[in-house]
C-alpha cells in the first residue's frame, strides 16, 4: 500500500519512477500502469482536489501564524484562481481524465520549488493550471 503525503499524493514511487514517468506513456510498464492506476483513484484525487482549493483559500485568506509549510505565492494563485478552482472540479468528475493532468496537479502540489510554491516568471502557474485541466478534460 503506498504511503500518502497530506494532499493525498502517493509517496510509494520513488524519483526514478517519477522521471520515467515524465513524458511516458503512462501504462508503457507495470509499474507506470501501477502509478496511473493509483493516480485516477477516487481517493487520490478527491484528496489533489481539496490540496488544490486548500492553497486558492490560503491565498485568498492568508494565516499569520507560524507553520512549517511552505508558504504559497500569493499573486500567483490568486491570478490563476480560476483555473485552480476548474482543476479541482475536473478532479472530481466521472470518469477521471487523463491520467497525465493528475500527474500535474499532484507535481503541483508537491514540488517546493515549483510555481505554486517558489517565484517563476508572472503566468507559470496559470499555465501549468490550464495545461493540467486541458488533459484532464480529455477522456
Amino acid at each position: 500500500m503506498a504511503v500518502f503525503t497530506s494532499h493525498g499524493v502517493p509517496r510509494r514511487w520513488g524519483l526514478l519512477t517519477r522521471i520515467k514517468a515524465r513524458g511516458a506513456d503512462p501504462y508503457a510498464t507495470a509499474e507506470l500502469a501501477c502509478r496511473a492506476r493509483v493516480l485516477r483513484g477516487w481517493r487520490v484525487r478527491h484528496a489533489l482536489a481539496n490540496g488544490i482549493e486548500h492553497v486558492v483559500r490560503e491565498a485568498e485568506h492568508p494565516d499569520h501564524r507560524f507553520s512549517a509549510a511552505v508558504p504559497v505565492v500569493r499573486d500567483e494563485v490568486l491570478a490563476a484562481r480560476s483555473d485552480l478552482l476548474r482543476v479541482a472540479e475536473l478532479l472530481r468528475t466521472e470518469p477521471p481524465g487523463d491520467v497525465r493532468g493528475i500527474a500535474e496537479v499532484s507535481l503541483l502540489l508537491t514540488d517546493g520549488s515549483g510555481p505554486l510554491f517558489a517565484e517563476h516568471p508572472p503566468g507559470t502557474l496559470r499555465e501549468a493550471a490550464f495545461r493540467a485541466a486541458f488533459h484532464l478534460e480529455a477522456v
